[in-house]
Order: C-alpha cells, then sequence, then structure tokens
C-alpha cells in the first residue's frame, strides 16, 4: 500500500494513511449495507414464505423477525452514520435506540424466565418459528446481548461521543456473531451446542449479520477511536497493523484448520493433536511479531529522540548567533556631552533585520553616524550588514576619511552581489560641523527654529561600482535635532496599500519636536507600526541627534 499521507503535519492531528483510512470506511460501510439487506432479505422471506432465505436449511435455526428487523436497522442507522452529516445525526441516534432497547427487553425476558410476550407475537403460528430457544420467537441471549451492544455502539458513533467505547462495544458484538460462526464452519451441530466456548446457538445468517454490523461498527469511522490508530502513519500505527493482524488472523486460521482435519482425518483424537501442535508453535512463532515490531518501533523512537535533539542543539547555536548579530546590529548609542542621542528599530520579519545603525566615537572628539539598509530581509542582509559594520569601525578608528570609508562600503556590497542605501556622518562634536555622504538613502531631515530641511544625496547606492563623490559639508547649532531613518517609515503600507509618505512623516515628526529624542525616536516607530496596522513590510530604523542649547 502506497503510503500517502494526510498533512500538514500537526502534532494534534496525527498524519494518516489516507488509502487505509478509506479502504476501512468502504469496507465498514459495505459490512453495513450487507448486514442491513440480510435482515430484509429474511423479513421478505417470511411475507412470501421462503425457507431457504429464513431457514437456509432444515436442521439449521432459523432467523427470527425481530432479529431480521433489528439486523435491517442497525445497517441502514450505520449506513446513515458513515454520512456524517448532522442531518441524518437523529435518525441514526434513534436507530441505534430501536436496535438497542427490544434486545435490552428480550435479554431481561431471558433472563426473568418469562414466557411468550407481544415481541414474539409475529406470525406466532408460522411453521419457521420453532422451539429453538426456550420461548418460540424469541431470539437466544447471544443474539439479544449482540443487539445491545450494536445499538449502544450507533448511538454513540451518531452522536460523536465516546468513540472507542462505541467501538469496543461493536468488536465484542463482532466477536460473538464470529464465535457462531467458527462454529458452524467447525460443523457443530443446533443439538450438540451446549457449553461450547467457541459457539452459541443463533442461526447462521443472525451470526454472520451481527459479524458485519459489530465490524461495520469499529471500521465505519477510522478516524477516530481506537481504530484511529491503524491508520496512523507513525510507528505505533506499524504497530497496531501488526498486532491487529495477528489478533484476528491467527484464529480463523486456526479454525479453519481444526474444520478441514475434522472432514479430512477419520480420528477425532488425531485431528484434535494436529490443531495441539500447531496452536503451541502458532503462539511460540505470534509472541516473536509483537517483540520484532516493539524492537523496530524502539529504533524508529531512539532514531527520533537523537534527531531531535541534534536539531534542538542546532537551533540553541542558531538562537545563540541571532542573539549574537541582533545585539550587535542594535547598540545603545555612545552618549557625548553636549549632544542627545537616541534610536529606535522596528524589525518586520523575525529578529534580524537589515537595518543596521551605529555611533561611534573617537578620541579627537569626532562622532561617526552611520545608518545602512541592506536589500532584502531576514538573515542573509542581516548578516551582511553585520560585515558591514566590521569596516566601518575599523576604518573609522584608523582615522579614515568618511569617503573612504563610503567606498569600501560600495566594494564590500558589491562582492556579496548585493546593493545598499545609507548616511554617514562624520560629526566634529565640538564645533557642530559634519561631512555627510548620502548613498541613495532617504534625505536626513535638520529641524531649525524655522522648521525642518533636508540633506541631499551625495552618491548613488552602495553596490553599483559608483565613482568617489565629496561629502557634503553642513553644520548644527544649538537647538538644531538631526533625523535620520529608512525608508521602512515612509513606505509604512496600511491594508488599502497606501503607504505613510514623507508629508505624512515629517507632520508626525513636527508634532513632537519639542520632546526629548527618545520620545520623537519611539513615537516614530509606533506612527509606522500603527498605520501598517501592526505589521510592517519592511525594517524601520530611526536615530534622533539633538545638539543641547
Amino acid at each position: 500500500m502506497t503510503e500517502t499521507i494526510a498533512g500538514p503535519f500537526n502534532p494534534d492531528r496525527p498524519i494518516r494513511l489516507l488509502p487505509l483510512t478509506a479502504w476501512l470506511k468502504a469496507i465498514g460501510v459495505a459490512f453495513a449495507a450487507v448486514a442491513a439487506l440480510l435482515g430484509v432479505a429474511v423479513l421478505a422471506g417470511y411475507v412470501l414464505r421462503r425457507s431457504v432465505v429464513v431457514q437456509i436449511w432444515p436442521s439449521l435455526p432459523p432467523m427470527y423477525p425481530n432479529a431480521a428487523i433489528g439486523l435491517a436497522v442497525a445497517g441502514f442507522s450505520l449506513l446513515l452514520v458513515a454520512q456524517g452529516s448532522s442531518t441524518w445525526k437523529p435518525a441514526a441516534v434513534g436507530g441505534g435506540v430501536l436496535v438497542c432497547v427490544p434486545g435490552a427487553v428480550s435479554l431481561g425476558l431471558h433472563i426473568a424466565g418469562a414466557g411468550p410476550t407481544w415481541l414474539e407475537g409475529l406470525w406466532p403460528d408460522d411453521p419457521f418459528v420453532p422451539a429453538t430457544t426456550p420461548v418460540p420467537g424469541r431470539p437466544v441471549a447471544e443474539t439479544c446481548i449482540s443487539f445491545v451492544l450494536i445499538g449502544l455502539a450507533i448511538a454513540l458513533l451518531a452522536s460523536g461521543r465516546a468513540p472507542k467505547v462505541a467501538q469496543g462495544l461493536g468488536l465484542g458484538a463482532a466477536t460473538v456473531g464470529m464465535a457462531a460462526t467458527i462454529g458452524y464452519a467447525l460443523g457443530v451441530d443446533r443439538a450438540q451446542l451446549g457449553g461450547s466456548l467457541v459457539t452459541v446457538g443463533m442461526a447462521l445468517h443472525t451470526a454472520v449479520g451481527i459479524l458485519l454490523l459489530g465490524l461495520s461498527a469499529v471500521l465505519i469511522g477510522p478516524e477516530v477511536g481506537v481504530t484511529a490508530q491503524l491508520t496512523d502513519a507513525g510507528p505505533a500505527g506499524r504497530l497496531g497493523r501488526r498486532l491487529i493482524a495477528v489478533a484476528v488472523v491467527a484464529p480463523l486460521a486456526l479454525a479453519a484448520l481444526a474444520a478441514t482435519l475434522n472432514r479430512l482425518l477419520p480420528d477425532a483424537r488425531l485431528a484434535q493433536s494436529i490443531v495441539a501442535v500447531v496452536q503451541v508453535a502458532s503462539l511460540g512463532a505470534l509472541v516473536l511479531i509483537p517483540i520484532a515490531g516493539i524492537e523496530r518501533f524502539e529504533r524508529v523512537a531512539n532514531d527520533a529522540i537523537r534527531t531531535a535533539r541534534q536539531l534542538r542543539e542546532s537551533l540553541t547555536e542558531r538562537d545563540e548567533l541571532t542573539d549574537q548579530i541582533a545585539s550587535h546590529l542594535f547598540t545603545a548609542p555612545v552618549q557625548v556631552d553636549g549632544w542627545t542621542i537616541a534610536v529606535a528599530q522596528e524589525g518586520a520579519f523575525g529578529q534580524l533585520a537589515g537595518d543596521s545603525h551605529q555611533v561611534v566615537g573617537r578620541d579627537d572628539g569626532h562622532l561617526l553616524i552611520a545608518v545602512l539598509d541592506v536589500a532584502g530581509h531576514g538573515a542573509v542582509p542581516a548578516l551582511l550588514a553585520y560585515q558591514l559594520r566590521g569596516v566601518i569601525e575599523a576604518l573609522w578608528h584608523e582615522a579614515a576619511p568618511i569617503d573612504q570609508i563610503a567606498n569600501a562600503l560600495d566594494h564590500t556590497v558589491g562582492s556579496q552581489g548585493s546593493i545598499a542605501s545609507g548616511v554617514l556622518v562624520d560629526l566634529d562634536t565640538g564645533t557642530g560641523r559634519a561631512f555627510v555622504v548620502n548613498a541613495g538613502h532617504p534625505p536626513p531631515l535638520v529641524h531649525r527654529t524655522h522648521g525642518f530641511a533636508e540633506w541631499t544625496r551625495t552618491r548613488p547606492i552602495f553596490g553599483v561600482d559608483s565613482p568617489s563623490f565629496s561629502p557634503d559639508i553642513e553644520q548644527l547649532d544649538p537647538g538644531d535635532l538631526l533625523i535620520v531613518y529608512t525608508d521602512g517609515f515612509i513606505e509604512a503600507r496600511a491594508p488599502d496599500r497606501s503607504m505613510l509618505g514623507d508629508q505624512a512623516f515629517i507632520h508626525l515628526l513636527e508634532t513632537v519636536i519639542d520632546r526629548p529624542p527618545d520620545v520623537i525616536a519611539a513615537t516614530a516607530v509606533d506612527a509606522a507600526r500603527n498605520h501598517a496596522k501592526g505589521r510592517l513590510q519592511d525594517d524601520a530604523l530611526v536615530v534622533v541627534l539633538a545638539r543641547n542649547k
């Protein structure tokens, strides 16, 4: 069987073998249909006086009309259960009750030793209803018990309650029917039934019908209860299928062997001896099958545990690496006398972002502010941003001019087959003089007493092998405010795909421009997040630098 399984995997809903599930349900439906037709056929036999239908053979007991009604109602009720529709649920539950209650009443009458009642009043003078039980027309106690079990199973299955209990009841009824069927297969005559453990006194076709109904109750819901273990695609399911095969096939094979030997061998004691030897040998062999299955299950389980442990260790290492990179990409800015610096960031996807910032001081009083936006999202852009930080910091501490740092970034980004925008600011914290390189990045905003102004772009983005450009020279005076941000703010999209935009972003900043830099930065992030209804499509990073008055 091809092990096609249902997915995706959900630990609360195990994956199943789809062909096996379909086959089991189809078999359950077929069994229910055959049992229902068998009951209808016997009722028709009573109406048409066809003994071959009612009794099958003159020496065999007949199926009584009330038993035929029970088979028909139970079979059709199970077919309604198989539909799985709430429309037919009341009818299926009612059918289960209609099967269970008469069986329970008849069983009670058997226990009480009562004589004939109205339940046995169907065709009282019919020759098909002889005194084959203590009360003419009343099914034997085993048949009554079976109908009680089957009726309860149908009611539970139809209501969707306790599927394991329902399947257990169905299996119990199937066992009674199987015992009677095996008794007939062994050639045990009605007069020889007394006290046998493998035979009961019900009619042959009643036994077959009860066997089919019991198995149908077990198989008709292969996705629930105990039967669901048989359709599980995991090791437990494979072990369960093997054990079920052993439990079902072995008794049937031994019964068939016994019946065959009884008919072929003239000496019954010789046949019994051979069967006994085969039973002992079979039991020894059958012990090995579950052991082999358990060993294989343990091996698969150990392999799964080992794989899970390795995966957990790998995930732990990955998480540690991610934490290290994230902590370096987002570090608290240095604080310089006379200046206030704040940073806020919101990642669009996961912990790692392609946006990066650096605020690095130097002994000569210069301060480097670097904001980069590497194209893309996730781990790869974050790793490149992490690499660029090393390039910037190494050159900065070597007192390299800012245009040389920009050229090094352009070469590094291009060698990785990527692109990035960025702003580099070399600020003399004593004088407020700033050398600025803007490589295709949103223009930084400077707020002075008369409002906002923009620092223009000085070169194309990093990674396109652009020629060198001289940095612009700007000035930050006491009371000025510098805001360097990435495009994740102005490109924040609402559910209707509308962007926040430059003008709305600047207007927002104006409303909090008199607040401290950390409040301004946090407000910008909150505004982008709120506009996007909690989920940004691009990383957003802002650095706010204020020269104190």
